[in-house]
């Protein structure tokens, strides 16, 4: 009978170890290296080391995740905390006009003062009317103190300065992005896209900005280098850093990325830092994508659907494998076409 790798204690034949969510996982407690390319040496766990392995990752990724949070609390200066606090008059209208670079700048979402809501979250009102142009007000110029410069650079203070304490999560979440940070908690998507044959929906007017450029719109931005069109100066700028040279190098492995964010994802491979945890099961990840694609096999999602035939599957890349191998010269589709593709199955 095959022996446990950690209790060493006799256990049913298993190959748990070479499951690498759970080799990642034992590793990341135990801070050392699993190696199981050697033939002779146990790739089995038992139930029990199983179950503590798991308790402990969440425990310490848990533990790890609040300890990030309040340090970056902590550093904080008084003058720049933010918080958005129920029934409080005063807060919110000193949190809807705040100073961001010198100029008076009013937030995009406002809430009731009386609400009788048990979870803390005040419901949100949008307002679709069209804007009307701000009156010029005087600008202020606040200046750091020179014990903030002392220990922080102008670019931190400036970031501190414009973000804000999430006082459901504790998170500290950018004021640009609060609207669609809030809704989240909410669980709404308020943010409908205006074309009649869309049904996509989101957290914020800037998303369905983007969405509608990218997908509904006829510019185009052709790339100087290889020609390719692309239908946003989003899209172009990010398609532009695939001509560039490999300029950041990662000083484990030796591997070269394109961009800095790209090289400290790739860092979290070597660091083994999963800070997206699944809500259903005790596996965490990387990216928030591959949360999302993993979110699919607890719900059974399968968004991408063939026009041609029954195929589904919660991957795009399985999806597109399909329509070349088996219908080739169709049209593949985007994710905001397949509600459409839906629709005329169903009439069929």
């Amino acid at each position: 009978m095959p022996a446990c790798r950690m209790c060493l204690q006799p256990c049913l034949s298993n190959r748990r170890l070479m499951d690498r969510s759970f080799r990642e996982m034992a590793q990341d407690v135990f801070c050392v290296l699993i190696d199981v390319s050697q033939r002779n040496i146990s790739v089995a766990a038992c139930d029990s080391c199983q179950g503590k392995i798991n308790k402990f990752y969440a425990f310490k990724h848990k533990s790890r995740q609040r300890e990030q949070d309040r340090i970056a609390i902590r550093s904080r200066p008084a003058s720049t905390g933010f918080a958005v606090v129920k029934n409080s008059a005063a807060v919110v209208a000193a949190t809807s006009e705040r100073c961001i670079g010198g100029a008076t700048k009013r937030s995009r979402w406002h809430s009731e003062q009386d609400s009788d809501d048990d979870d803390g979250i005040v419901p949100l009102e949008f307002d679709d009317e069209p804007k009307k142009k701000s009156v010029a007000t005087k600008r202020v110029l606040v200046r750091f103190t020179k014990e903030q410069l002392a220990h922080r650079t102008k670019k931190e203070l400036y970031e501190e300065r414009r973000t804000i304490i999430c006082e459901q999560c504790g998170k500290l979440v950018p004021d640009v992005r609060m609207e669609s940070h809030r809704n989240e908690h909410l669980g709404v998507k308020p943010y409908v896209c205006p074309e009649p044959d869309c049904e996509m929906a989101f957290r914020c007017a800037s998303d369905r900005k983007i969405h509608h450029r990218r997908n509904h719109s006829n510019e185009q931005y052709p790339c100087e280098i290889c020609g390719k069109v692309l239908k946003s100066r989003l899209s172009l700028n990010s398609h532009s850093y695939t001509h560039r040279e490999k300029e950041f190098k990662c000083e484990l492995c030796g591997m070269m990325m394109l961009t800095k964010s790209r090289l400290e994802l790739h860092m979290r491979v070597h660091t083994q830092k999963r800070d997206f945890q699944c809500p259903h099961c005790p596996k965490s990840f990387y990216v928030r994508t591959v949360l999302t694609l993993h979110l699919r096999s607890h719900s059974g999602e399968k968004p991408y659907v063939c026009h041609v035939c029954d195929f589904a599957n919660s991957h795009r890349i399985l999806y597109v494998k399909h329509m070349k191998r088996f219908h080739p010269g169709e049209e593949i589709y985007k994710l905001c076409d397949m509600p459409k593709i839906v629709k005329k199955t169903e009439t069929n």
